[in-house]
């Protein structure tokens, strides 16, 4: 075919491509590149061609093909690469590209695609000086603009960045890219009014804008206005249904508005849309114990802990819910776990200990509450505990020092007073006993008190004492046999059987199985 055949052609291709018949133009020019495999300005057609059609990797070959002939073609260089950005191919892209400016150093868009491979690959300093040779050659720039925004931005130069967004924004009020990010950095640094601000004027530009919602809702938290935060994300999730992260966000401000049915829905959907998520299923778990779903509560726990065995919170929380489910033995092996990593977790020392008590170990018990107080002395109710199970091991001394540092800090404190008691009544000291009974009456006027001071002076032999502490007990609680039992022998001793009597009377009314006491002496 001759040379001027080939430009027939090539006006041809030319024509359907005005007459916007891309399609048909590229097959004129494939057809004549058949026979004229070195006429390269059909393969700068074809590749302009293909690149308007999206068809990349077709208009790479073209250019490819051209440079293959004519290797100093400085724009079939510069279109390669630009393909190969397209592509995505960034580490080629930025070498062509490089290529490129070797030759032609003031070749702006040149720069400015070489600044977008650079930001591609993380070398965001490298890309922002590169952004600002573009804006020398070519002042205001609003690619080579909002380039060396995303630049300092990702570069971790926050202040900079928004000042560099600024200057997009005074060239390009619309540019959604600069909104969008300047709310992206005003959430990093916790700046709400920022975030606000950016937002709105987004959701002003476009008002289905995901991102725009998405800071809103995030002001909303920010400032507490939880309902608000739930009716952003409401929005978001109409325009963008699959959206994780927003789904689960409305599981949260569900829950902290107390609306816990809608935060268990909530957190569902985000678990079915992303089932690798262990934040998710702590979170499902914990809506449900709220709302008091504890096996579904204990499901959701267990997911979390089986994709990530780092969560401890769900470790600890699913232990609280087997305890409510009354499995004990289930629990203690997760607080046991938890202080493996963690000694210092001593809310987990104290479960420990409080479900010994409860299975009889007091050994255990002590061990565990020791455990507690050497690193929060203060904690008034593990020493107590730690009390009682020295108590319950009949360690008698050791438990009357933690009752006695108990009062020490706390001197009406009702449990220790009532342990000094008993340890008292065991060691026959009755003294010190009715000394402890006093002090508990004065803070409690409650009848067991006043019904054990009762006991303590009838054991004295102090029976005019005891008997107004029964009658004391009495008139606060009037149906209790063993005062009213106790009160006739104290009575009779004093030679008041006629009152004993009544007493006696009273307390077999009240409790007819004390008559077994009576008939229990050896026949006559």
């Amino acid at each position: 075919m001759s040379e001027q055949e080939d430009y027939r052609l090539l006006a041809d291709a030319a024509v359907l491509h005005l007459e916007g018949k891309p399609q048909e133009a590229l097959e004129v020019l494939q057809r004549a590149a058949e026979s004229a495999e070195e006429f390269t300005d059909l393969y700068a057609a074809m590749g302009l061609i293909h690149f308007e059609l999206k068809h990349y990797e077709a208009a790479l070959e073209c250019y490819s093909k051209l440079l293959d002939f004519e290797p100093q073609q400085k724009s079939a260089l510069f279109n390669e690469a630009v393909c190969l950005e397209r592509l995505g191919r960034w580490g080629e892209s930025r070498e062509t590209y490089e290529s490129v400016l070797a030759t032609d150093p003031d070749r702006a868009e040149a720069h400015l695609g070489l600044g977008s491979c650079l930001l591609h690959l993380g070398r965001y300093a490298n890309a922002l000086a590169t952004f600002e040779s573009c804006l020398a050659l070519s002042p205001g720039n609003k690619a080579a603009l909002l380039g060396r925004a995303v630049a300092l931005q990702f570069g971790g130069q926050l202040e900079e960045a928004e000042d560099a967004y600024g200057d997009v924004l005074a060239a390009n009020p619309d540019c959604e890219e600069a909104l969008s990010n300047l709310i992206a950095i005003g959430v990093q640094r916790k700046d709400v009014p920022t975030v606000r601000e950016n937002a709105e004027r987004l959701l002003r530009i476009r008002p289905r804008s995901s991102t725009a919602l998405a800071g809103l809702a995030a002001v909303a938290f920010a400032n507490a206005e939880f309902e608000e935060a739930a009716l952003f994300l409401r929005d978001l999730l109409e325009i963008a249904p699959d959206d994780v992260e927003a789904r689960f966000n409305l599981g949260v401000a569900y829950q902290k508005l107390g609306r816990l049915a809608e935060a268990v829905e909530a957190y569902a959907q985000a678990g079915q849309q992303d089932p690798n998520s262990a934040q998710i299923q702590f979170n499902l778990g914990l809506a449900c114990q709220q709302k008091g779903e504890f096996e579904r509560a204990e499901a959701a726990y267990e997911r979390a802990l089986n994709l990530s065995q780092e969560l401890d919170a769900a470790r600890w929380n699913l232990a609280l819910v087997l305890e409510y489910l009354e499995r004990p033995d289930e629990a203690q092996p997760l607080y046991l776990e938890l202080l493996e990593r963690d000694p210092a977790w001593v809310e987990a020392s104290f479960r420990l200990g409080y479900l010994r008590i409860q299975r009889g170990d007091y050994r255990g018990a002590v061990d565990a509450f020791g455990a507690c107080l050497k690193l929060r002395p203060a904690w008034v109710q593990a020493r107590l505990n730690l009390a009682f199970a020295y108590f319950k091991l009949e360690e008698l001394e050791a438990a009357r020092r933690e009752f006695e540092t108990v009062l020490e800090s706390d001197p009406e404190s009702i449990e220790a007073l009532r342990g000094i008691a008993e340890i008292s009544v065991v060691k026959t000291d009755y003294t010190l006993a009715l000394d402890a009974c006093r002090r508990l009456i004065a803070l409690q006027r409650a009848p067991e008190y006043l019904y054990n001071a009762g006991l303590l002076f009838q054991r004295e032999g102090l029976l005019e004492e005891a008997c107004r502490f029964y009658e004391q007990a009495l008139a606060e609680k009037p149906e209790f046999p063993e005062a009213c039992l106790n009160l006739g022998h104290a009575l009779s001793a004093l030679g008041r059987d006629k009152e004993a009597l009544q007493y006696w009377r009273s307390a077999l009314e009240l409790r007819p199985e004390l008559a077994a006491g009576y008939f229990s002496g050896t026949a006559a």
